[in-house]
């Protein structure tokens, strides 16, 4: 029978809530991983939206700081800025130019028409919409892992047992390289766009709120150099229901204690000879099911 191999990879990880995350890779008998498995709470991404980021008495979704405002280096990244002495003619600014110029001098351009007039306007590297388009960000660490621009992506949610899909958006996270052209260490994880989250059966931000309510269990199931969804070839590989098996103990590891792995677990489960299934054994794998993995008993039939 054939069986999967699970390893843990190394790197400090960490995500959004969680200090320090566990990730798992997941390979055939032989060759590369064809899946990373970790879990950590989802960061969102608003970049491309039309109330992205505008002045507060907008309630716009993200804050400004994440549009590179302040950052030391980069300035503005996430909305179009120009020094209010070279911005093209017709081009409104955001007012008062000093109170919002970044490091460079450059100002935020405003929306001067439309639903969302006085808000910034909003940039993504693929000139997507984050309301509208599924997309993962792809950071430095999960590159170096063998994640490219357009690989896909599930991330599941284990108590609705819901499952939305994505594909990564290389720009989106700025996976840079060295001189050299390693890229360079940028552990970050989970973040992914609005429209994600919602498909998730997340809560639209309200205005009232600093942040999305993101306080729920999400999986992640990455999947390096593939575009598309390979769950059937691998159930058709797991002859022992391991993928679920696993998802499932590292879902109430991370109950317990958040970043904890589930490898020894699963090891000891292994070992005893596959006898205790995880208790949402079940639920996991209707879950996985409705995207194409096909288990043992859904085999047999």
């Amino acid at each position: 029978m054939k069986e999967l191999k699970f390893e843990s990879v190394a790197g400090s990880w960490h995500g959004n809530d969680y200090k320090k995350v566990a990730m798992t890779s997941v390979s055939l008998e032989t060759g590369s991983p064809v899946a990373l498995i970790f879990m950590t709470h989802m960061s969102i991404d608003y970049d491309g939206m039309g109330k992205a980021y505008g002045p507060a008495n907008k309630c716009p979704l993200d804050s400004l700081n994440n549009a590179g405002w302040k950052d030391p280096d980069k300035g503005y990244y996430g909305v179009k800025a120009y020094d209010p002495k070279k911005a093209p003619a017709g081009v409104k600014l955001a007012e008062p130019h000093d109170y919002y110029k970044d490091v460079f001098g450059r100002v935020p351009a405003v929306q001067t028409s439309g639903p969302y007039k006085d808000y910034f306007i909003s940039v993504t590297s693929g000139g997507v919409d984050a309301g509208v388009t599924p997309f993962g960000v792809l950071h430095g660490g999960l590159a170096a892992n063998g994640v490219e621009d357009g690989n896909f992506g599930m991330v599941l949610r284990p108590d609705q047992s819901r499952i939305a899909t994505f594909n990564f958006l290389a720009g989106e996270g700025g996976a840079l390289k060295d001189k050299k052209g390693k890229f360079l260490h940028d552990y970050r994880l989970g973040e992914c766009s609005y429209k994600v989250f919602l498909n998730l059966g997340g809560v639209p931000k309200r205005c009232s709120e600093v942040y999305a309510n993101n306080n729920f269990q999400t999986v992640y199931i990455v999947f390096p150099k593939s575009d598309n969804s390979p769950l059937t070839r691998i159930g058709a590989d797991d002859d022992y229901d391991d993928l679920p098996a696993f998802i499932g103990m590292q879902v109430e590891a991370d109950a317990k204690l958040r970043g904890t792995s589930a490898l020894p677990a699963f090891k000891k489960y292994v070992a005893g000879g596959r006898k205790n299934k995880p208790g949402n054994f079940d639920e996991i794998s209707f879950t996985l099911e409705s995207r194409g993995y096909l288990t043992s008993g859904y085999m047999e039939q």
